[in-house]
């Protein structure tokens, strides 16, 4: 329970974060003029993709957690390397018919995909530490002189 309850927050944070990235993105496309409904469909697939590229990615890393601790390491980097393929493959896939067949706006469903590593990236800096910090760590060098 502990990890899908982890899995749900991750995802959760994402899904925010995309939805606070595609609000600028489509802020800017509005402000150069170009904001049509390719631009909004492609922002929607985009932001479909990535939170649900993001999500089995979570689940297929609880899930080879939970074999590494049941002593199944080979397993377990198993799923992740083939959760990995069948992702990227199915990314390109519905992007690339998405584009192509539905003729959306390839910059507004390619960005929601980079935004996730952003997300990530900005998440981790305003993330609370829950780690206890060293007992040594408050301890500073002083100047002889002071």
């Amino acid at each position: 329970m502990d990890a899908r309850k982890t899995v749900m927050g991750s995802t959760l944070r994402i899904a925010v974060g995309e939805g606070i990235c595609i609000a600028v993105m489509l802020l800017v496309f509005l402000i150069i003029g170009k904001l049509d409904g390719k631009v909004l469909l492609g922002a929607l697939l985009g932001t479909l993709v990535a939170v649900g590229n993001f999500f089995l990615m979570a689940v297929s890393v609880s899930e080879a957690a939970d074999k590494a601790a049941s002593q199944d390491v080979r397993g377990g980097q198993t799923l992740v390397r083939t959760s990995y393929i069948l992702r990227l493959v199915g990314m390109f896939g519905i992007l690339f018919a998405g584009i192509y067949f539905g003729h959306l706006n390839v910059f507004s469903t390619i960005l929601p995909v980079a935004f996730v590593r952003w997300i990530i990236m900005v998440d981790g800096f305003f993330r609370r530490d829950d780690h206890p910090k060293d007992p040594g760590s408050d301890i500073s060098i002083q100047d002889e002189d002071e």
